[in-house]
């Protein structure tokens, strides 16, 4: 029993190191690895209800690649399976309530990339047949290239939203 439950442990503990959060604010992008992680505020609006007065911010959240090269994120199996492949970030508002169809925390992700592959077959009557087929082999972040979310969420009346981002380690493409 000892022994399953400091595995368990163990587990919590390290995938609560997988990713690394930093806190942002409006305008002023985090960079990490020449990848800028950011958000802005795109519309700001009062709310009065039972509960209380809140304001309700409409937020863009984006990711930028400034590294100079592309970067990927190759498919990697997890306990989970393979979802979420295509997560460049994951951007969570701390004083967010939560509210009427709003949210708490949104992800930010990749376009998928496919390369070509030729495929050589055997048809019925003995001749070789050859056909392209297209194959996704991962998600992609090019040069220059921003990925955006966007986001609502309702924080209490005085406050604006505290953001902070958990980045997924993202591969170099080494020049290509």
């Amino acid at each position: 029993m000892k022994i399953v439950l400091s595995l368990c442990f163990c587990l919590i503990a390290m995938t609560s190191f997988a990713q690394q959060g930093y806190d942002l604010q409006p305008g002023k992008p985090q960079a990490v690895n020449g990848v800028e992680y950011g958000y802005e505020v795109r519309n700001e609006a009062e709310k009065n209800t039972n509960s209380g007065s809140s304001t309700r911010y409409q937020l863009t959240l984006y990711v930028t690649n400034r590294s100079g090269c592309t970067k990927y994120l190759w498919p990697r199996q997890t306990w989970l399976g393979e979802t979420d492949q295509d997560v460049l970030a994951e951007f969570d508002c701390i004083n967010a309530t939560g509210q009427r169809f709003t949210e708490k925390s949104n992800k930010v992700r990749a376009t998928s990339f496919s390369i070509p592959i030729r495929q050589t077959t055997r048809g019925a009557d003995g001749k070789d047949i050859t056909r392209t087929v297209t194959t996704k082999v991962g998600h992609i972040l090019r040069e220059g290239q921003t990925a955006s979310a966007q986001m609502t969420v309702i924080v209490p009346q005085g406050q604006e939203p505290k953001l902070r981002v958990r980045v997924v380690e993202i591969i170099e493409s080494f020049g290509y």
